[in-house]
This record gives C-alpha cells, sequence and structure tokens, in this order.
C-alpha cells in the first residue's frame, strides 16, 4: 500500500530527524525510559506482575536511581508518559533494543487505526474515497504525528481509528461483545494519554450510534429506546459531575 510506504518512510526519517536535528528530543529520551526501565526488568528490581500495574508512585529506590543518572526521571513521573514508557519496553523485547524497530510497529499501529477509519467511511460514502484517503492517510501532519514512532500521538491516532471502526462495528451487530471489549481496550490509552480526545470524540460517537440505530427502529420501539437512552445519559451526566466534584475538591 502506497500510504504505508509513506508511513514507514516518515517513520526512518522522524528517526533521523530527531537524532540529527534535535539531539535526541522527548523520542530518544522515552527510548532512553525504556531501556532503564527493562534494565530494572533484567536486574530483577522490578518483576514482571509489578511492571504491568507499574505507576510512577510505586518506582522503586533503585529504578528511581537508574533514571535519575541518565536525566531522564521526569518522562516516567506522570501516567501518559509512564504508559508509552511501558509500551516501548515490551517492545524493546520483540526489537532487540532497536529504536527503529519499535518506532515502526507504533508506526503500523497508528497507520492500522487510520486504515481502518478509512475502511468505515469508504463504506458509507462510496464516491469520495480518493479525497477521504487523501484527508485521512496522506494529509502531511498526519503522516508526520503518525509516523513519529515513539510518541504518544502514534498510539492516539491508532486508538481514535480503532475505536471508530469497532463504534461502526457495533452499529451493523457485527460482533458486539467483541466490539465492546476492544473499544474499552483502545479508549484506556486515551484517557491516560490525552484524555482532551475522549471528551471530544466521546458524543459524536455515541450521537452517531444513537442515530443510525434509531433509524431501524419503529416507532414504539424507538421511544422505548429513547427512554433507556435517556436515562442512561442522566445516571452517566451525574457519575461524571461526582467524579468532577471529587477531583477538585482537594483544591479548596
Amino acid at each position: 500500500l502506497p500510504a504505508l510506504f509513506v508511513r514507514f518512510l516518515g517513520c526512518i526519517l522522524s528517526v533521523l530527524m530527531y537524532e540529527t536535528l534535535y539531539d535526541g528530543g522527548d523520542m530518544f529520551n522515552y527510548y532512553k525510559s525504556c531501556l532503564i526501565l527493562r534494565e530494572s526488568i533484567d536486574l530483577g528490581y522490578i518483576n514482571f506482575g509489578e511492571f504491568i500495574f507499574l505507576s510512577p508512585s510505586k518506582l522503586n529506590p533503585e529504578t528511581i536511581q537508574l533514571f535519575y543518572d541518565q536525566f531522564t526521571l521526569q518522562y516516567v513521573a506522570a501516567n501518559n508518559t509512564m504508559l508509552l514508557v511501558k509500551i516501548g519496553t515490551l517492545l524493546s523485547y520483540l526489537t532487540f533494543n532497536s529504536i527503529f524497530g519499535i518506532c515502526l510497529i507504533l508506526s503500523y499501529f497508528s497507520f492500522w487505526g487510520q486504515w481502518k477509519m478509512f475502511q468505515v467511511f469508504s463504506d458509507r460514502i462510496i464516491d469520495l474515497n480518493k479525497p477521504l484517503a487523501i484527508s485521512i492517510l496522506f494529509i502531511p501532519s498526519v503522516i508526520f504525528w503518525g509516523s513519529a514512532g515513539l510518541m504518544k500521538e502514534s498510539i492516539v491516532l491508532g486508538c481514535v481509528g480503532m475505536l471508530i471502526h469497532f463504534a461502526n462495528n457495533i452499529i451493523c451487530n457485527k460482533k458486539t461483545i467483541r466490539s465492546y471489549f476492544f473499544i474499552g481496550l483502545f479508549i484506556y490509552p486515551l484517557v491516560i494519554t490525552k484524555l482532551y480526545v475522549v471528551l471530544v470524540l466521546s458524543p459524536f460517537l455515541i450521537f452517531w450510534i444513537v442515530a443510525l440505530k434509531l433509524l431501524k427502529l419503529s416507532r414504539k420501539s424507538m421511544i422505548r429506546y429513547l427512554r433507556k437512552f435517556f436515562i442512561g445519559l442522566g445516571i452517566s451526566f451525574s457519575l461524571f459531575l461526582v467524579y468532577l466534584f471529587s477531583s477538585q475538591s482537594s483544591r479548596f
């Protein structure tokens, strides 16, 4: 696929750009953090069970010292960056610590999600395949950030595409239970890394699913469906307000 070739080429150029122009930049600092976390596992400072549920507050003194020595402690000081470092650490075992290998895998995930999103829209808007392909796969900013490799943007773009794909599966009644599972799986990295993406995307996905479901119902079924929907929406909104107020209460 030309789009995949462009994405891989962009990935290689991004790695070279960060290494030469930015003296490594964030990408290589994330990479160093991955190697440090892997070293902690190899040295026995962290076991695999601890690694899965590892958070910044649970780092032991030995691991913190390793990060401190390499001046990368800030890259595991928050949950959003810690998640990226943990993903990179897992991929380092598959790629033999190659930064190019890690970045190519993450760039492929980004492309895979966007390709799934393109398929959803091309199936529904049949006459606009070329404009859709350009807007989803070939816009320079999308190529750049989708090819970023070991950066949060690659994960975000991939997860957004997969969310739209599985939301479409729910609409079409395809493997619904599996689709709900994968929506939860792919929404988790978004909540951790860039919560505002979820806040922007969720209302449109919910409206899209509900609107297309309603078109398939009779009038009585539609009223019953709407009643359940608004009750669920009210409960969800109430829970969100409780969470919002409780999270802000420590400031007062």
